[in-house]
C-alpha cells in the first residue's frame, strides 16, 4: 500500500506538471499567433479610411505582368495567353520553345485565360485600394501591357476610386509591357511619350533592345495648377548600365524642355540598384540632383521596394520637383512624413515580410515589388503661377541600326 500511495504521488506529480507545461506552451503558443496577427497586412494601416480633403495622394506601382489575354500583334506576349490559344498558334509554340529552364515551362504551361485576368485584377485592386479606400489621386503603372487592359483593371476593380484620366502610350518594347498612369484629375494638355534615344555602343556588335517609352501626363490639379507626371520603366539590370544611362538622359532633357517654374514627379521602376548608384551615381548626379528623392526625404523605415536573394533596393522612387518643397508657384507642398511603401493588402505580402509575386495556381501574391507612395498638401491662399507653353526637348543622339525585342 505504501508503494503504490508513492506511486500514485508521483503520477499525480507528474500530471500536474504536464498540465502546467501544456498551459505554459499554449500561452507561448497564443503570444506568438498574437505577435504574428500584429504583423498581419491588415494591422496598423494608417491609409486606412477617407483620405484628408485638402491633400493629394501619389503612388507608383510595378504590377508586375499585367497582361490581358489577347495576343497583340508584333508583341511577344505568348506566355500570357490562354492555353488553348497557344496550342493553335505555331507562332506561340515556336517562343515557348525557344525559351530555357523556368521560362519555357512558365510560358508552356501558364493558362493566361480570362479567369486568371479577372484573378489579377482582383489582387491588383486590392493592393490599390488600401490607400484611403479609394486608391490614390494620382496612380502611375509599371508592367502593364496595353491601354485595354488598364481600362479594365479600372472598370472591373477599381469604379469606386472615380478614375477620369486613363493613359497609356505603347512603347517599343516587344514584350509588350508599358507603363500607363491613372487619375482622377483632368488633363491639362496632351499626354506624350518620350522614346529612349540609345547612343552609339562600344561595343560595335550589340545593337540595343527596344524598350519602355517616358509617359509624360500633364495634369490639371483642384487649385488650377499643373503637374506634369512621368511615368517609366527603365531597362533592366540584365542590360548593361549604358541603356540606363541613356534611359535617364531621355528624362532629364524632357524634364529641362518644360516651362520655367513647373511642377513635375516622376514615379517607376529605375531597374537602378543601390550598389550601380553607389558606384557610378547614376541617380545621385542625374535626376537625384534636380529633385526631392522619396526614399532620402522620407519613408524613414522602409526597406525599399524590390526584395532580390534577401537584399532590399529601391528600384521603385517618387522624385519630386524641388518647387514641391515649399509649393512656390505651385500651391502644393510635399509631406515628407507620407512617404512609405504600402504593404497592407491582403494578398499583398509573405510571412516572411518580402513582396509575394503573383502565383495563378496558388492563387496569392499580387507583384514582386511593393508600391511607393507620398502626398503634397494644398497651402491656403498660395498663390499659382502658370508657366509658359512647354518647348520641344532637343533631339537626343540617334540609335545605331535595328533594335531587338525587348526583356524586363
Amino acid at each position: 500500500m505504501a508503494a503504490a500511495g508513492k506511486s500514485g504521488i508521483f503520477f499525480n506529480s507528474n500530471r500536474r506538471v504536464l498540465s502546467a507545461c501544456s498551459t505554459g506552451f499554449l500561452l507561448g503558443l497564443a503570444l506568438w499567433a498574437m505577435g504574428c496577427a500584429s504583423k498581419l497586412p491588415s494591422a496598423g494601416n494608417p491609409l486606412k479610411g477617407p483620405a484628408p480633403e485638402n491633400r493629394i495622394s501619389i503612388m507608383s506601382y510595378n504590377v508586375e505582368n499585367f497582361f490581358d489575354e489577347l495576343h497583340d500583334d508584333n508583341r511577344e506576349d505568348y506566355t500570357w495567353l490562354p492555353i488553348q490559344t497557344k496550342l493553335k498558334s505555331s507562332e506561340a509554340k515556336a517562343y515557348c520553345a525557344k525559351q530555357s529552364g523556368y521560362r519555357r515551362v512558365e510560358c508552356e504551361e501558364t493558362n493566361w485565360d480570362d479567369a486568371a485576368v479577372r484573378t489579377k485584377i482582383k489582387h491588383t485592386a486590392d493592393a490599390i485600394l488600401q490607400v484611403h479606400e479609394r486608391g490614390p489621386d494620382i496612380l502611375i503603372l509599371v508592367e502593364v501591357e496595353n491601354l485595354r487592359v488598364l481600362k479594365r483593371l479600372s472598370e472591373e476593380g477599381l469604379p469606386a476610386a472615380g478614375y477620369k484620366t486613363i493613359e497609356l502610350i505603347e512603347g517599343d518594347d516587344m514584350r509588350g509591357i508599358d507603363t500607363g498612369l491613372m487619375s482622377r484629375f483632368p488633363l491639362a494638355g496632351k499626354p506624350k511619350l518620350h522614346r529612349v534615344e540609345f547612343s552609339p555602343s562600344k561595343d560595335p556588335t550589340r545593337r540595343p533592345w527596344g524598350t519602355r517609352g517616358i509617359l509624360e501626363v500633364p495634369l490639371r490639379l483642384p487649385n488650377g495648377a499643373t503637374l506634369y507626371v512621368y511615368s517609366l520603366h527603365f531597362p533592366s539590370q540584365s542590360n548593361p548600365i549604358e541603356e540606363r544611362q541613356d534611359a535617364m538622359n531621355t528624362l532629364t532633357r524632357a524634364i529641362k524642355a518644360l516651362p520655367e517654374g513647373s511642377a513635375w514627379v516622376v514615379g517607376g521602376d529605375w531597374n537602378i540598384t543601390d550598389i550601380e548608384n553607389e558606384e557610378s551615381g547614376i541617380f545621385d548626379k542625374h535626376i537625384g540632383a534636380m529633385g526631392l528623392v522619396s526614399h532620402k526625404v522620407g519613408c524613414k523605415t522602409c526597406k525599399g521596394t524590390h526584395n532580390y536573394r534577401g537584399v532590399w533596393d529601391y528600384l521603385d522612387i517618387l522624385v519630386f520637383s524641388q518647387n514641391l518643397a515649399d509649393g512656390k508657384g505651385v500651391g502644393y507642398k510635399l509631406i515628407p512624413d507620407t512617404i512609405m511603401t504600402p504593404i497592407w493588402g491582403q494578398y499583398q505580402m509573405q510571412w516572411s515580410g518580402r513582396p509575394e509575386r503573383f502565383n495563378l495556381k496558388e492563387g496569392k501574391g499580387v507583384s514582386d515589388h511593393l508600391p511607393i507612395y507620398g502626398e503634397l498638401e494644398l497651402i491656403p491662399g498660395a498663390a499659382v503661377t502658370t508657366p509658359a507653353p512647354a518647348v520641344e526637348a532637343p533631339p537626343a543622339p540617334k540609335a545605331p541600326a535595328k533594335k531587338k525585342p525587348g526583356r524586363k
